[in-house]
């Protein structure tokens, strides 16, 4: 955590192409907090790639709102947590984007869980817009619930089974009106402790979208945390119509995909693929359906066929099975592709809403630039060339700039109480003569003579791209006054080179981005932003790493 002052409640507002919702979000948020001064309450929104106008919005009409940029689309639990990484507060909320908080809502809760300290997450009474409840889920879905639910809820068999023990098991018996201790909590609106976050950790970012909530609800019991639901004292309005609306496939096989991977952590490969296999013969059944009913209704043959392939892909999707999942412990690394820009434009794109940034190897300020367009000031840039530091100081006069040489030491007394929220090397490692050495004395801890900080963003040239296989395949290596084969390059890095270096240093990536480097618009341009998602080894020009650090935070 920070050594910035901590407030009460810090309200966490994932959002994706939420244009016209998550300005309403947050005005809820900001009407009730103004309605009791004295709870400390900050809002931070973090965007997952948005292409539509939300951010700007947001800019210009609340300027009090703090908002984290990220690059591309890693899913809710990773957003969630990147929130929450800078978040002060002693409770967090995770609030939808099409949530709005009724009035008296984050007083009732804070005032909640301060007379219960044994409560680590908490869930406001949830309505619909119409003002209908929505129910609560009363007990952890255990396999047999959750297969049956896939054959009736899917097949539309509920109409006829209302009264079935699977509607008793999610709300039969439950007083909504007070609080009750329940077994599992929805993500809609939830709030958690600071005591439990530091026990059990964040959010586990393997699911994309779908039962982060679950998973994060059952890791809580396990240490033994009590799960309470608020009833009328706090309310929350969630009309769901962000996903469920706007993007309903893609909600599909995200959420199909968390769940199987949701089964496969909990209960292991059997009940993974048994769910698997149920999902793939329901779609299939529902897409020769469509299909025989496409032949029929010729004034909705369009429609029909567009249902008959949407199910195909259901079905394939869910018969493709998945990657292994890593330890449990270990957060997946992400991976992004930035179709346009280069290095510092995506390093921009990455640090934006960051607060506080030492950037190692400024040279004449060039990032420190793209960072200024971006609405991000960085702190200090340190470097050893002292005519570029001459430059720089006219170019970016905000920024201090200090002369030091990196692989003798930070210009910095341990101890002194430094702290940035993320480090920068913008194309620096390859220049290096022991980038280890560096990287190890930056992620430990400042009591151990490192830096306070918890955060390393770096861009890495790939020497593996297909245009240096290329010219090692026809017998030659030709140096260059720039780009991937610079002759001013003490070390080459492929991605797997890359990636082991930073974790031997002490830094574990979370996130990388990766860029083609033929900006022009041409089908050769086009065609390495299609291949270099596929396989970023071979044609990715640079690597941009967003890492977070392996050692204890005892300084921060």
């Amino acid at each position: 955590m920070t050594s910035a002052k901590l407030c009460d409640l810090s309200v966490v507002v994932p959002n994706w192409n939420g244009e016209g919702l998550v300005e309403r979000c947050v005005a809820s948020v900001l009407e009730d907090a103004a309605r009791t001064p004295e709870l400390a309450v900050e809002v931070i929104v973090v965007d997952n790639g948005s292409t539509d106008r939300c951010v700007e919005n947001l800019r210009a009409s609340f300027v009090e709102v703090r908002i984290l940029r990220l690059v591309t689309n890693f899913g809710f639990a990773y957003a969630c947590n990147r929130g929450i990484e800078g978040a002060r507060g002693r409770y967090v909320m995770l609030l939808n984007a099409d949530a709005q908080v009724v009035a008296g809502c984050l007083s009732s809760a804070v005032r909640a869980l301060d007379a219960a300290e044994d409560v680590g997450l908490a869930n406001p009474m949830t309505l619909w817009p119409d003002g209908s409840l929505q129910p609560a889920v009363l007990r952890l879905p255990d396999f047999v619930r959750a297969w049956w639910e896939e054959v009736f809820w899917h097949t539309r068999l509920h109409k006829w089974l209302r009264r079935s023990y699977l509607r008793q098991a999610w709300s039969h018996g439950v007083d909504y009106e007070r609080p009750v201790e329940m077994e599992f909590l929805r993500g809609a609106c939830l709030l958690i402790r600071r005591e439990l976050i530091e026990q059990v950790g964040l959010l586990d970012e393997r699911f994309f979208f779908g039962h982060e909530e679950t998973d994060y609800c059952r890791r809580a019991r396990a240490a033994r945390w009590r799960l309470l639901w608020l009833g009328a004292g706090s309310k929350v309005v969630h009309g769901g119509s962000l996903v469920g609306g706007r993007f309903g496939p893609l909600l599909r096989l995200w959420k199909n995909e968390s769940k199987f991977q949701y089964w496969r952590k909990w209960n292991g490969w059997v009940a993974e693929w048994a769910l698997r296999l149920t999902v793939v013969g329901i779609a299939l059944a529902k897409a020769v359906m469509a299909r025989a009913l496409s032949a029929a209704r010729r004034s909705r043959r369009a429609q029909w066929r567009e249902r008959a392939r949407l199910e195909t892909v259901v079905a394939l999707k869910a018969l493709s099975g998945r990657v292994g999942l890593p330890e449990a412990e270990e957060r997946r690394l992400r991976i992004g592709f930035c179709p346009g820009g280069g290095s510092h434009q995506v390093l921009a794109r990455v640090l934006e809403g960051c607060e506080g940034i030492l950037d190692l190897g400024c040279n004449e300020g060039n990032l420190e630039m793209e960072l200024s367009a971006n609405g991000v000031r960085a702190a200090v840039g340190l470097d050893i060339n002292r005519e570029a530091l001459k430059c720089g100081a006219a170019r970016v006069p905000w920024v201090r700039l200090v002369r030091a040489d990196l692989e003798n030491g930070l210009p910095f007394r341990p101890g002194s109480g430094r702290w940035f929220a993320a480090v920068v090397f913008a194309d620096v490692l390859e220049h290096l003569r022991n980038p280890l050495s560096v990287l190890s004395m930056l992620s430990r801890p400042a009591s151990a003579r490192g830096l306070a900080c918890r955060r390393l963003v770096t861009s890495i040239p790939n020497v593996g791209n297909w245009r240096v296989r290329r010219m090692l395949l026809r017998g030659c290596w030709t140096y260059e006054a720039s780009g991937l084969l610079d002759r001013t390059h003490l070390r080459f890095f492929t991605r797997a080179t890359a990636e082991g270096l930073l974790r031997e240093g002490g830094w574990i990536p979370g996130a990388m981005y990766i860029t083609p480097g033929n900006k022009a618009p041409t089908l050769r341009g086009h065609l390495s932003r299609l291949l270099g998602t596929w396989w970023p080894a071979l044609f990715g020009y640079q690597f941009v790493f967003d890492c977070y650090r392996a050692a204890p935070d005892d300084a921060i």
